[in-house]
């Protein structure tokens, strides 16, 4: 059995730069010429930025959903105990805390 042709290559359109990116990021990250200094410290400074703002970002999202898990935790936790001490699950959530916790949470779900 033969092996298949591999494909034939197609040369770049006429007036087109071949580019690749390697030899540059080699040349980049190893060269000592003022440039490349300056460069290479401008992207490690906006690689340090992204990360430091994608950290704030997460801290900032687990904070507002740690308060949303708690306030339907509390919601949840206040309608069960309106169904074990007799009352109506189904009174207002503000109500059914002041009567069960003995104070109102202060976060209800819209």
């Amino acid at each position: 059995m033969k092996s298949p042709l591999p494909p034939p290559e197609i040369p770049p359109p006429a007036g087109t730069i071949k580019f690749s990116l390697v030899p540059f990021v080699k040349q980049l990250l190893s060269s000592d010429m003022p440039r490349y200094r300056a460069a290479r410290r401008s992207l490690i400074s906006i690689v340090v930025l992204t990360a430091f703002a994608q950290v704030i970002v997460l801290l900032v999202k687990a904070r507002s959903l740690k308060r949303i898990f708690s306030s339907d935790l509390a919601q949840d936790y206040v309608m069960g105990r309106a169904l074990v001490e007799g009352l109506s699950p189904y009174l207002p959530i503000p109500e059914l805390s002041l009567k069960i916790l003995g104070f109102y949470h202060g976060a209800t779900a819209p």
